[in-house]
């Protein structure tokens, strides 16, 4: 099975930016690549990017609506007429309901995912442009740019009413996330460079964090304890702590910065450059960006697919300001991503005894014996990396083991100890007990006896 990873790429036309001319920024080569495009509707601007939960259907939301992709076939189902302008796009995570933030519009598009059409249209704030939903699926919440004041929206999914608008968030919000445990929620925001905190349950902002340039974007890693704010003047990633809601530090990325999205796994986060011909990859133990995958056009907007195998880049025709009509085709980069393997080291196993181990990789990846050799008596399958059988010679054996998919191979080191099997052991009740004793009186005096226990007989010569 290949290993893929889709990116989508598209213009994200964001309301309070002047753009530039694009400047072509160099990237450096890795593994990870493009390996196919999916041209949109000629005229229509891609603004924001997610993958399904089975990472079998990508959305790119465009101005004549979302987009519908078959990842398997790259190729586009349908496009679903939603509001104007539709910034904001999330999926419930019960799978039903896609929803999107329709800056123009200024309301909240709720889509059935199994009918593929609008099922309610929802008012929300002026400037609808991010939205996130809890993970109940009851509640999604809007950032909305422009309104006066500045504002998030609750919408109740179930009523498919606005029930709620939370104040005291920073100028302009652009982006907002929300941790996995739904407790907190967090906007990006552009002219008040800052992030706002949010306590969910009281609705209520309990922190503003100051320093962060042109906050547009917002993601936050699968452990909730980091958030990353694209800053699109600085052209960096601006790191938020959560659990202390300070600004940890900034990470250089590619030029205009417009979308960042965490892996699955959180060891990875993937960086749309506006004015940039590559996606910056950030290394989110170390905070340090990685080999960068080289594209042919500035991305707007990207979205990573949950196995980890594919990501998608949304990118819009060469434009001189972001508003402006695609001089070009839009399209979408299909990008698979090299594997990477878990490093977790194999047990112990034992001569004689079964044994079974799994070396874990991101996406769906093949998997080799590079060099060494795996003790004898077990086998490396292919497909899914486990490592198993009955183990018959004791001994350490190092060993390489290669994931490979379409963006590449990625290897590591292990080795297994085999330990000899265990001598076993005597039983010492009833009759066995008794004969083991006399054994043991005879040792110490000396003598020959023939002893019978249990209906066997035991010959045992002692020398004085």
């Amino acid at each position: 099975m290949a290993s893929r990873v889709r990116v989508l790429t598209g213009g994200i036309a964001m309301t309070t930016i002047l753009g530039a001319t694009l400047v072509l920024g160099a990237s450096s080569a890795m593994a990870d690549s493009v390996v196919s495009t999916i041209e949109l509707a000629s005229g229509a601007n891609p603004l924001n990017a997610i993958v399904s939960a089975d990472s079998a259907t990508a959305y790119v939301s465009t101005s004549p609506g979302v987009a519908v992709i078959d990842t398997a076939t790259g190729t586009i189902e349908t496009t679903i007429p939603v509001g104007s302008s539709p910034q904001g796009l999330a999926l419930s995570p019960d799978g039903a309901l896609l929803v999107t933030a329709n800056a123009s519009s200024n309301n909240l598009s709720v889509v059935d995912v199994a009918t593929r059409t609008v099922i309610g249209t929802v008012a929300a704030g002026a400037g609808a442009f991010d939205v996130v939903i809890s993970p109940d699926s009851q509640f999604a919440y809007v950032a909305n740019q422009v309104s006066s004041p500045p504002s998030v929206s609750v919408i109740d999914l179930d009523t498919l009413a606005n029930v709620a608008s939370i104040t005291g968030v920073g100028s302009y919000p652009t982006g907002i996330a929300m941790t996995p445990d739904g407790s907190t929620l967090v906007t990006a925001n552009y002219v008040g460079n800052s992030v706002s905190v949010i306590d969910v349950a009281m609705r209520t902002v309990v922190a503003t964090i100051a320093g962060v340039p042109d906050a547009g974007r917002i993601s936050i890693s699968p452990d909730g304890t980091t958030a990353y704010v694209t800053n699109y003047s600085a052209s960096t990633i601006s790191v938020i702590d959560l659990t202390t809601r300070t600004l940890s530090t900034a990470i250089p990325v590619g030029a205009q910065p417009f979308a960042v999205r965490f892996s699955a796994d959180g060891a990875r986060a993937y960086v749309a450059n506006l004015n940039a011909t590559f996606i910056s990859v950030i290394d989110v133990a170390t905070r340090t960006t990685l080999p960068s995958i080289a594209t042919t056009r500035g991305a707007v907007t990207l979205a990573v697919s949950p196995d980890g195998a594919s990501v998608y880049a949304a990118h819009s025709g060469t434009f001189s300001m972001p508003f402006d009509p695609p001089a070009e085709p839009p399209f979408v980069s299909v990008i698979s991503l090299t594997p990477v393997i878990d490093e977790s080291a194999p047990p112990s196993a034992v001569a004689g005894a079964p044994f079974s181990f799994v070396v874990a990789a991101s996406g769906d990846a093949t998997f080799g014996l590079e060099s060494g050799s795996l003790p004898p008596g077990l086998a490396l399958d292919p497909d899914t990396g486990e490592i198993a059988g009955t183990p018959t010679v004791p001994g350490t054996y190092a060993f390489t083991v290669s994931a490979t998919s379409a963006g590449g191979s990625s290897t590591t080191e292990l080795s297994i100890t085999v330990a000899g099997a265990a001598a076993p052991e005597l039983a010492e009740t009833g009759a066995d007990a008794q004969a083991l004793a006399l054994v043991a009186a005879l040792l110490l005096g000396g003598g020959f006896v023939l002893v019978g226990a249990g209906g066997r007989a035991a010959r045992a010569t002692l020398s004085a």
